[in-house]
């Protein structure tokens, strides 16, 4: 009768063999198979009706971006005014021109805020119609 460590070193050769072969036909299967991925976002960036579709929306939405900025340059040219010659107003025209600069600022941010929003809607439509 064989006693238990030799079953035991038995079982431990079989199961090691087993697994051997297991991992051999794995290794010869898994060369067969390829994996890929498709990189959405590089297509919305770079296929030619992307491309398209993102010059249209820089055309459209160029006034606007341009009136942004236009206002963001009034905005820093009233603040650079207002620090300069600060100590030579009158507390009223200061405090005039401190408003004036604050309506400004909330105007400019309300614009920006709807212009991001609005060129969002209009990519994603347009993303949309692409696929």
């Amino acid at each position: 009768m064989p006693n238990r460590k030799e079953s035991t070193l038995k079982h431990w050769y079989s199961t090691l063999t087993a697994l051997v072969l297991l991992l051999g036909i794995t290794a010869g299967q898994a060369a067969e198979i390829k994996i890929g991925f498709v990189d959405v976002e590089r297509i919305r960036r770079e296929s030619a009706p992307a491309e398209r579709a993102s010059k249209q929306l820089e055309k459209e939405f160029a006034p606007r971006a341009q009136e942004l900025q236009r206002r963001e340059a009034q905005i820093k040219t009233l603040q650079s005014q207002l620090e300069k010659d600060a100590v030579t107003m009158s507390e009223t025209e200061r405090r005039s021109k401190e408003q004036e600069l604050a309506r400004m600022s909330v105007d400019f941010q309300r614009m920006q805020r709807e212009y991001r929003e609005d060129l969002n809607i209009r990519r994603n439509q347009e993303l949309a119609s692409l696929f």
